[in-house]
């Protein structure tokens, strides 16, 4: 699977999660696993899921002959959002978190 693809499936997966009037059964659905094995062996449960939103409002560059960095402000039209879900787990050694790829690939 691409970047790409798994960019559009975490966007579609935040949407539907938000809106499901059943989230245990969107999770169940998306194929989410509550109980998981970790790397280090231990076994693991979920026990939250976390929406991060970022929107994009400016760029910066290096200034002339490389001095300070330059602010460059975004028209609104061009501004762009991105929102991410991270998935939290405890086990008996504390909580990992996992990004959507990190679950769609264990």
């Amino acid at each position: 699977m691409t970047a790409e693809d798994l960019a559009a499936l975490e966007q579609a997966f935040v949407q539907g999660f938000r809106a499901a009037p059943d989230r245990q059964a969107f999770l169940r659905l998306a194929g989410i696993p509550f109980v998981r094995s970790l790397a280090d062996g231990t076994t693991a449960c979920l026990v939250a899921v976390r929406m991060l939103s970022e929107t994009t409002v400016g760029t910066v560059a290096p200034g002339f002959a490389g001095g300070d960095l330059v602010h460059h402000p975004l028209p609104d039209s061009m501004m762009g959002a991105m929102e991410s879900v991270i998935f939290r787990y405890r086990s008996r050694n504390g909580d990992v978190d996992l990004t959507f790829g990190e679950v769609q690939n264990p």
